[in-house]
């Protein structure tokens, strides 16, 4: 995913300007929500730099307005300060922020210790989405963070596909280790005879 940084600030401005209001050649009203997906990337609200590509995100929390993503590119970086308390929501919790290397907006949150009911949410990249924008490359759309909702069936069908995989794995391991079994037998049976 090597792209020029001015080349896709060029693309996310006109893709900007042309969801503002209304959307695309046929003047489409924009989604009330936006379905993340495999074409869409995630972009610093402020210098469009790319954060996250759609495939690593993985939630969308109401309670903390943030979108959690297992993976970010470099352009982001983890506060080496450690901090406790995001806000009342969070409860107890140990965290750093995540900023944007090349503008230094503070994006997110990286935590490291939280209440139980959070606790799914630890080691990932949990972006507030009035921070980010989403670029969609399948709709040429930018997508206001706030507008964005993570397609969790999508992950459940690729585990599901893992799940499969594994087990036909499982079984031909266990297959070849009964064969090497009875060969080795079979071979002791005639060493002895």
């Amino acid at each position: 995913m090597k792209r020029s940084h001015a080349s896709t600030s060029n693309n996310a401005k006109s893709a900007r300007q042309s969801s503002a209001g209304l959307s695309g050649a046929a003047g489409q009203e924009e989604p009330s929500v936006f379905m993340v997906d495999a074409s869409s990337v995630f972009m610093c609200k402020i210098c469009n730099a790319i954060l996250a590509e759609g495939r690593s995100a993985c939630e969308y929390n109401k309670e903390l307005n943030v979108i959690a993503c297992l993976k970010a590119t470099k352009t982001v970086i983890v506060d080496n300060e450690v901090k406790n308390n995001v806000n009342e929501g969070i409860k107890v919790c140990v965290f750093s922020f995540l900023k944007c290397k090349i503008c230094v907006a503070a994006l997110g949150m990286f935590l490291y210790s939280t209440a139980a009911e959070f606790a799914h949410l630890r080691d990932m990249f949990c972006f507030f989405a009035n921070s980010i924008v989403c670029y969609s490359m399948k709709t040429k759309q930018m997508i206001e963070g706030n507008k964005i909702d993570v397609n969790v069936s999508q992950c459940t069908t690729q585990l599901r596909e893992l799940k499969r995989e594994l087990f036909a794995t499982e079984q031909r391991i266990r297959h070849l280790v009964t064969r090497v079994t009875n060969e080795n037998c079979a071979d002791q049976s005639c060493n002895e005879g």
